[in-house]
């Protein structure tokens, strides 16, 4: 908030990834910059075939039971999406564990990236990308 303030944003939206947990702590923040209106949001991750598609979304009753219950299901499929990697690398002869994955999430959910770093640590790839 204070490095938004001082470079001039006039309204400031935050938008974790399939998680509103930080929206709590953008609001505290907030508090010590009346000037900057918060504007609380999401991004979602969507996978269509063949791409994968991040969605924004403004406005919405962040707090509402239905909304909270999508976004659990929304973490249980990353999850279960980490262990389909697994093994699938697995399957072809690449042994890495889906907790060692799991560890490396500081905050939110589980993605490629974090399977790529065990990887690449390994030595299995040269790079994340």
């Amino acid at each position: 908030m204070a490095l938004a303030t001082k470079h001039g944003v006039r309204v400031l939206a935050v938008t974790d990834h399939d998680s509103t947990e930080g929206i709590a702590e953008a609001r505290l923040a907030a508090r010590s910059h009346p000037g900057l209106p918060l504007l609380p949001g999401i991004e979602i991750n969507c996978d269509v075939e063949g791409a994968e598609i991040h969605v924004l979304g403004y406005f919405l009753d962040l707090e509402a039971d239905w909304f909270q219950a999508f976004l659990r299901e929304q973490l249980a499929e990353q999850a279960a999406r980490i262990h389909r990697i697994v093994a699938k690398l697995a399957s072809l002869g690449i042994f890495i564990n889906a907790s060692e994955v799991f560890a490396l999430v500081k905050e939110g959910s589980a993605g490629r990236l974090h399977v790529a770093q065990p990887l690449v640590h390994r030595g299995n790839v040269s790079s994340v990308r």
